[in-house]
């Protein structure tokens, strides 16, 4: 093979690696309480412990609500689920997981501060997904001490091949590395 198609099937070799290494989670997950979603917390839950997860963050766009009802939910279920929201910032979007109160707050290092503040961590998602118009807008190198989690892999994002990206600054920047779905049923 030519150098560059060599380097590439490397870097998708790493990629799957990591992705396989991940298991059966899924940090990208929304319900009823995303604008663009109808699906109910049981549906969530009931379909993740039938595909085999054993965790799962639910991210509603600037909403808790999704993911304290979905915790409810799976109550004495076989399945852990991380109460999250997916903010539309003034620089893009940002995820917090772990958290405890919603964040009406839309600049990002206030958000970022805020997530923090109440012990949650900050995830980075689909930070390639060149179609999407709400993607991080400002250098992730620039919020390493804030930033916690990349999504390498968004269920969502049409085009794969960018996965390697966030794969290579999850690694330069020691960042933990995740999957979503971004699933909106």
């Amino acid at each position: 093979l030519p150098d560059r198609p060599r380097a590439l099937l490397k870097q998708y070799r790493e990629r799957d690696k990591h992705l396989n290494s991940i298991g059966s989670v899924d940090y990208h997950i929304h319900t009823r309480h995303s604008p663009d979603c109808r699906v109910p917390a049981s549906v969530v839950v009931d379909t993740a412990i039938r595909r085999g997860l054993t965790e799962i963050a639910v991210t509603d766009h600037d909403t808790i609500a999704g993911g304290v009802e979905t915790r409810r939910y799976a109550e004495g279920k076989p399945i852990k689920v991380i109460v999250g929201a997916e903010i539309n910032t003034d620089q893009g979007e940002v995820i917090g997981l772990n958290l405890k109160e919603e964040i009406s707050e839309r600049r990002l290092i206030e958000v970022l501060r805020i997530i923090k503040d109440q012990g949650g961590q900050a995830m980075v998602p689909h930070p390639y997904g060149i179609l999407r118009r709400k993607r991080l807008k400002v250098p992730i190198d620039s919020l390493k001490c804030m930033v916690d989690i990349i999504e390498i892999h968004n269920g969502r994002s049409l085009f794969g091949g960018h996965d390697h990206l966030a794969l290579a600054i999850a690694i330069r920047l020691n960042l933990q590395k995740v999957v979503g779905s971004d699933a909106h049923f």
